[in-house]
């Protein structure tokens, strides 16, 4: 037959499509092989062979729809089903594949499906319902037959489920966040959170129906944690008796089936705040004692009451006012404060604040006035320099001034 067939016969052609068709005559059944001879033989206008294209399609014999969203295949019992926001099939054993969705089923048939729940393509999406779905009886429940086509008893309550277990892939994107997979509750309510990999983009986890010996498990909440950090929209300071400092912070969201968040915010000082979020997700975080005129870094996190986290958001922000001069370098390293050349003097700032205004004043007398020598802005927190100050040997007296502006040379202290 394969030689007639290889010749171009067509009805050999077309009953070498029916050996592969039902596996008969020592020939393993291959659906594939099979409509590729009848189609062959079809394409040539061979009746039979057109025949059994068309019973092909209709009954789903290996074939797939056009666009690749359906699979069907009537032999293996697998239907699966893919869409940029849902995907899932059903199988009467083995494995399935549904675009980003792929499982291996142990303890027979099963339906696996994947739901995006906030809108967004399954491969961004925050939030998944995945379903796993043996087969349900009441107890007791009988039929005549073993298609179970003719019910004989309705049996009683509980329902039950059979047991088996689904090796879970979804491909969720190498998005950033956390995920977990928590178990869920006939009634939606998280029972158990499941263990879970995240690898290369592509989410596995087992779902068993069994796994809790209380209840059947038949559902799963995928969770990935927010990829945006929390928002500072304003930061006020003020300069009372301590300084003290406020930030305002806004998370728009609470954590993806959260019904709270808490906000913490630490300063680069070790300083730490924890308030409650609701609501409209805004919050005020206060800090007092502050240094004036220092700059600090805060760190922003929000996390929910489902114990997911947000991306930190850092905030570096000033206190108003400023710190008395500091004359001196701040570590000691064999530098004086002041050093005195000839006619120049050199002296440095410790504690300078970025933007602020420093000036040197001279006297010549214990009772005399100090006039402003130089003015130097600094250009970053720490250290500022002076360099070749005039100082005559009447210089006798120097203060260090701060302020927010520049002071002419020759402008006496205090005005």
């Amino acid at each position: 037959l394969r030689a007639l067939a290889d010749a171009g016969n067509l009805r050999a052609v077309t009953l070498l499509g029916n050996l592969y068709l039902d596996g008969k005559g020592g020939v393993k059944q291959d659906y594939d092989k099979a409509l590729a001879c009848f189609t062959e033989a079809a394409e040539l206008d061979y009746a039979d062979a057109q025949a059994q294209v068309a019973y092909m399609y209709q009954n789903a014999l290996g074939v797939e729809a056009a666009g690749g969203a359906v699979t069907a295949n009537g032999g293996t019992g697998l239907f699966c089903i893919a869409s940029p926001r849902t995907a899932g099939g059903f199988a009467s054993r083995g494995a399935g594949e549904a675009g980003p969705l792929s499982f291996e089923l142990e303890g027979g048939s099963a339906s696996v499906c994947a739901i995006s729940v906030d809108g967004r393509p399954l491969a961004s999406s925050d939030r998944i319902l995945l379903t796993h779905l043996t087969d349900a009886l009441d107890t007791g429940m009988t039929f005549k037959n073993g298609s179970r086509t003719v019910l004989t008893s309705f049996g009683t309550l509980p329902h039950l489920m059979r047991a088996g277990v689904a090796h879970v892939r979804l491909a969720i994107g190498a998005a950033a966040g956390q995920v977990r997979v928590w178990a869920l509750s006939p009634t939606g309510a998280r029972v158990r959170q499941v263990a879970c990999t995240v690898a290369g983009g592509v989410l596995s986890f087992d779902a068993d129906v069994g796994a809790d010996p209380s209840a059947a498990t038949c559902a799963y909440e995928v969770v990935r944690s927010p990829k945006t950090a929390p928002a500072v929209f304003s930061v006020r300071t003020d300069l009372v008796a301590t300084n003290d400092a406020s930030i305002a912070v806004a998370v728009p969201w609470l954590g993806e089936g959260s019904s709270s968040a808490t906000l913490e915010v630490e300063l680069d000082t070790g300083a730490r705040r924890t308030v409650s979020l609701s609501g409209t997700g805004i919050a005020t975080v206060s800090f007092d004692g502050l240094a004036p005129g220092r700059s600090y870094t805060a760190t922003v996190v929000a996390r929910g009451s489902n114990g997911l986290a947000s991306d930190p958001a850092t905030l570096v922000f000033r206190t108003k006012g400023l710190a008395a001069p500091v004359v001196g370098r701040p570590e000691a390293d064999g530098v004086p404060p002041i050093s005195v050349s000839g006619s120049t003097m050199d002296l440095s700032v410790a504690n300078a604040a970025k933007g602020a205004w420093y000036t040197v004043y001279t006297n010549d007398a214990v009772s005399g006035t100090y006039r402003a020598a130089v003015s130097l802005r600094a250009e970053a927190d720490g250290l500022l320099e002076f360099k070749g100050i005039d100082a005559d040997e009447d210089v006798k007296f120097v203060r260090v001034g701060a302020g927010d502006a520049q002071v002419p040379a020759g402008t006496p202290l205090g005005f």
